[in-house]
């Protein structure tokens, strides 16, 4: 059955990754402003959905290496309310940043973020696997795609987020937010969303830094949470 949310649905029984908190997560939280983004392995096309949503001039094009993803996303865009400013396209994201020419405002991606070995064992793994698009790949490809103060916005696993921000100042990239992500209040964050902007490192003030809870000590979910994805769960 298709996950239904407020404005769209989302079928994602053709994709490798399903429907999950970290695709809502960051297409809550990015900034979506501008008028053209780029998300990087779709898969669904949940978050490209979400941005159409919350930007009504912003037109959100995707790439996903998997047929059935593209598909799947393609599917998803021709039924939802966006679908004229929605496109889908099968492409590697190391040689698509090579050959667009045309800069972006924003690029979002929920990268591949487990550390394996190169045999596959399903698509679900190597959708998962960091060798798929390593993040010094996805920062230097979205440094050529952004145009100047153009952003970056991904989720990866908080013990990667150091090495990710020194990764994307090599590229001319320099963050501007970070959001901790605790599944209760007493764990460890096991998330971080980070977003970086496109201009000289002495042009932006301090990033803006902050923590969100999933749930409460009663596991229920939180009232930030709430907030933050409140014009999308029913």
């Amino acid at each position: 059955m298709p996950f239904q949310f407020q404005r769209f649905e989302v079928d994602d029984t053709r994709c490798a990754m399903k429907v999950g908190t970290d695709g809502v997560l960051l297409g809550a939280w990015a900034s979506p402003s501008g008028k053209r983004a780029l998300d990087v392995g779709t898969g669904s096309g949940l978050i490209a959905l979400m941005l159409a949503q919350r930007n009504p001039t912003l037109h959100v094009h995707a790439i996903d290496i998997a047929p059935q993803a593209v598909a799947q996303a393609t599917d998803n865009f021709a039924t939802s309310p966006f679908a004229t400013r929605l496109t889908c396209q099968l492409a590697d994201f190391n040689h698509y940043a090579q050959l667009e020419c045309t800069p972006f405002d924003l690029v979002v991606c929920n990268p591949p973020f487990f550390i394996g070995g190169k045999d596959m064992a399903s698509a679900r793994e190597m959708a998962r696997m960091q060798h798929a698009l390593p993040l010094p790949t996805l920062m230097q490809g979205s440094s050529r795609l952004l145009g100047e103060g153009g952003k970056l916005a991904i989720i990866i696993p908080s013990t990667q987020a150091s090495q990710a921000i020194i990764d994307a100042a090599a590229h001319g990239l320099y963050l501007a937010r970070r959001l901790e992500v605790r599944s209760t209040p007493t764990k460890p964050p096991l998330r971080t969303l980070l977003e970086w902007e496109k201009r000289p490192a002495k042009e932006l003030p301090a990033p803006l830094c902050g923590t969100i809870t999933l749930n409460d000590e009663a596991r229920r979910q939180s009232k930030e949470y709430t907030h933050l994805t409140k014009d999308f769960y029913l």
